[in-house]
C-alpha cells in the first residue's frame, strides 16, 4: 500500500522519530539517537512499512539492504528508548551531603543517616512520621515526645 496522505509530516508525534530523504545511492542514514535495538523500529518508506529484514542498525545508523528511491520520503521512529545508567563515583557521597539542610526538599529524602545515641529533647509533632535507624539508645535524662497523631518507627 503506497501513502494515502501524500504527506511526509510526523504521524507518530509522541515516539521520536526522524524524516529523512533517499537520494537513489545512499544505504546508510545517521539518526537523532541510537535505537535500543532494530526491532524498536519503525521505518516507513514513501508510507510503506518495511519488514525489519530491509534493515540494520549500527550504533545511531540505519543501514538498509537496498537504496531507498531519490526523493523517497524515509520516516524512522523510534518505539523503544535506550535507558541511561547513572554512577555516582565512588567517595561522592557523605554524610554532610545526606543533612536535611543541604538538600532542596530537606527531610523529605528516604536515606537518612542519625546517630545511634539521641543527646538531646526530640518532639514528633502530630501529623508527621519519624523513622530511625536502630538500635537506638535515649540518654539518660532526655526526652522523646511522641504527639497523638505521630508515630516513630525504628527499623
Amino acid at each position: 500500500m503506497s501513502l494515502l496522505s501524500g504527506s511526509n509530516t510526523n504521524r507518530y508525534s509522541q515516539f521520536p522519530s526522524d524524516l529523512l530523504t533517499g537520494d537513489g545511492t545512499t544505504v546508510a542514514f545517521t539518526l537523532s539517537r541510537v535505537p535500543a535495538s532494530p526491532s524498536s523500529l519503525l521505518v516507513t518508506i514513501d508510507g510503506v512499512k518495511q519488514h525489519s529484514n530491509t534493515f540494520t542498525t549500527s550504533g545511531s545508523q540505519i543501514i538498509f539492504t537496498e537504496t531507498p528511491p531519490l526523493a523517497s520520503a524515509i520516516e524512522v521512529v523510534h518505539l523503544g528508548a535506550q535507558g541511561i545508567v547513572q554512577t555516582v563515583a565512588d567517595g561522592a557521597i557523605t554524610a554532610s551531603k545526606m543533612d536535611a539542610n543541604n538538600h532542596v526538599g530537606g527531610s523529605q529524602y528516604l536515606v537518612r543517616l542519625n546517630p545511634n545515641i539521641i543527646t538531646s529533647n526530640q518532639t514528633i509533632p502530630a501529623g508527621q512520621n519519624g523513622v530511625s535507624g536502630g538500635p537506638i539508645t535515649i540518654a539518660q535524662g532526655v526526652t522523646v515526645v511522641i504527639a497523638d497523631g505521630a508515630e516513630w518507627s525504628i527499623v
